[in-house]
């Protein structure tokens, strides 16, 4: 039956885009994982980076600190007044221990930095593994994808043979129904007086119908086309 193959010709054409959809949809969230890790990793960077520059900022103020120190040292040796003198040492203290305040921020620098940086080398394995499963999953997924569509093609090449044989006005009607109700198929069996469709029974002069004459009617009640075909003893 012509109508039936081009019905389930159709069904098997709309089954396989749906599986090519549902692996371009793999494809993208397998993409969207990896710049997951790839963020992961850029932000680690980003932390590393302004660590670095605060330990350098901290350490340029320990070196003109220091600096000052030395200065004030210098001027200790030529200082005559105890008061200038006393005034100026506690200066000099000041100054060291405000050194040392910074050289423990430095220290908590380093360790902030190397714990962030063993997160991006841990970041960038992961990512590298990632990369390495995505690329193989591409490969899979693009063989699958032409075999696929290599079949689409040679379905779309036997739907045309059976468009090309079947009446104008029949596949008119199948289009229209098919239109009409896109989650319904637009064909089904007449058995046991009933459709297959709708499992409604149907008038029993057009079951007789299409028993008798093998024409094709409409559904009284889900408006398919309807056919009727001899059943085969298993």
């Amino acid at each position: 039956m012509q109508l039936r193959d081009l019905q389930e010709i159709e069904t098997e054409i709309r089954r396989i885009r749906a599986d090519v959809e549902k692996l371009d949809s793999e494809k993208l969230n397998m993409g969207e994982q990896l710049e997951q890790y790839k963020s992961q990793c850029g932000q680690q960077t980003e932390i590393i980076t302004s660590l670095k520059k605060e330990y350098k900022t901290f350490s340029d103020e320990v070196k003109e600190k220091e600096r000052l120190i030395k200065k004030s040292n210098e001027k200790l040796m030529s200082i005559k007044n105890n008061r200038e003198y006393q005034a100026l040492l506690k200066e000099v203290e000041d100054l060291k221990r405000s050194v040392a305040e910074i050289e423990d921020q430095m220290l908590g620098c380093l360790e902030k930095t190397e714990g962030a940086q063993a997160e991006l080398n841990e970041g960038e394995k992961a990512l590298a593994q990632a990369r390495k499963h995505v690329e193989s999953e591409h490969v899979r997924i693009e063989a699958e994808q032409s075999e696929r569509q290599k079949r689409i093609a040679d379905l779309d090449g036997r739907k045309q043979a059976l468009t090309d044989q079947l009446d104008d006005g029949i596949m008119a009607m199948f289009l229209k129904i098919q239109r009409l109700q896109p989650d319904k198929k637009p064909v089904a069996r007449a058995l046991n007086s009933a459709c297959t469709g709708c499992h409604m029974n149907i008038p029993a002069q057009m079951f007789n119908e299409l028993h008798r004459k093998g024409e094709i009617r409409h559904c009284p009640f889900c408006h398919r086309m309807l056919y009727w075909e001899e059943e085969t003893e298993i």
